[in-house]
């Protein structure tokens, strides 16, 4: 079966164990947009997609809090994962009822699901394999280098979409290739600590990031685009017991303490079913290509938010590579918005 094109949309990466903007971007592309008439439809937008970007934001910090309260990573996948799938069960009932069609989150049932399960099951168990590894090393690297440095990072999940669709035969053209560069050089200084690049840092988001690509190239490949959301929530599922079975076997079969369990649903419930309403709600009225740029800002969300917490103010270097992993990452969003791959959805 022939899936669709890469999707090359530059999108930051979603800090959930699956869940991820890209994918967001490319479902927003399933149906046509039906947004409800507004006397200040742009202006709604901007704010609902600024709405997403703090809602992301915050997740840093709530799963964060959890792992600070003895939450095991991978019960930080688990339970992520069980209460996102629950979100999308819920937000397909709330959309069905109010009558929006955003994507496809109103054909979101357990029929719909179940039925995409029978009929792509091994290859949505492969994808749900790469989620799970995603989703422990962003655990592992949020409890290590904090949600700044792991927000920040995760904008290098733009550059294997970039790397994907070139190897699906587009082309990448010179405004591209610069802010590419660009928004590496600010990865690299911004993981620039105590004298030395935090070479860790820098390794496991972008074994992150490479998880994540191959994942939503995956699923849509192999799904098309009728059903994109219906598949990330099986892929959900799946991941509950797939995380389950190495923390039994490694001892982090822990069930965490109410209170980290709270900021995990914190976590699933403003980081994805608010966020993502918000965001579905933004590409409607403004779509992709303008919504993109705003998007790309989401680590200035989360280095703000941690500020307001508290959080020591960045030094020289991070401040340098924050402000050219802003830059790369707008340029890169402005380029594909002006010059569209040909074979991209947003065609």
């Amino acid at each position: 079966m022939t899936g669709p094109p890469t999707q090359t949309t530059p999108q930051a990466g979603e800090a959930s164990a699956s869940i991820t903007e890209s994918d967001i971007a490319y479902a927003s592309h399933t149906h046509a947009p039906t947004a409800k008439p507004s006397a200040h439809p742009m202006m709604e937008g901007y704010v609902m997609i600024l709405g997403a970007v703090v809602c992301n934001g915050a997740r840093y910090y709530s799963d964060k809090a959890a792992l600070n309260l003895g939450c095991t990573p991978l019960m930080l996948v688990m339970i992520s994962c069980l209460i996102t799938a629950v979100g999308f069960f819920v937000l397909g009932v709330v959309w069905r009822v109010v009558g929006w069609k955003a994507a496809t989150l109103h054909e979101t049932t357990v029929p719909s699901v179940m039925n995409i399960l029978r009929r792509y099951g091994w290859m949505l168990t492969i994808a749900a394999a790469a989620a799970t590894t995603a989703g422990f090393f962003y655990a592992k690297a949020l409890h290590l280098y904090g949600p700044e440095t792991t927000a920040f990072l995760n904008n290098m999940a733009i550059v294997f979409m970039v790397i994907a669709g070139l190897l699906g035969g587009e082309r990448l053209r010179l405004a591209e290739t610069l802010s590419i560069l660009v928004l590496l050089s600010g990865a690299f200084l911004f993981s620039y600590k105590g004298n030395q690049i935090q070479w860790g840092a820098l390794a496991i988001m972008a074994l992150v990031c490479f998880m994540n690509t191959n994942k939503q190239l995956l699923t849509k490949r192999t799904i098309g685009r009728s059903s994109v959301v219906g598949a990330l929530t099986g892929i959900q599922i799946i991941t509950v017991p797939m995380a389950g079975i190495p923390a039994y076997f490694s001892n982090q079969l822990v069930l965490p303490s109410p209170t980290a369990i709270g900021c995990l649903a914190f976590s699933a419930i403003v980081g994805t079913m608010a966020g993502m309403s918000l965001l579905y709600g933004g590409y409607q009225r403004i779509g992709v290509a303008r919504g993109a740029p705003i998007d790309s800002m989401r680590p200035r969300a989360a280095l703000l938010i941690g500020l307001a917490l508290g959080i020591p103010f960045p030094g020289l270097y991070q401040c340098i590579g924050g402000a050219l992993v802003l830059i790369g990452s707008f340029a890169l969003a402005r380029a594909m918005r002006k010059h569209p791959a040909p074979t991209s959805p947003m065609r």
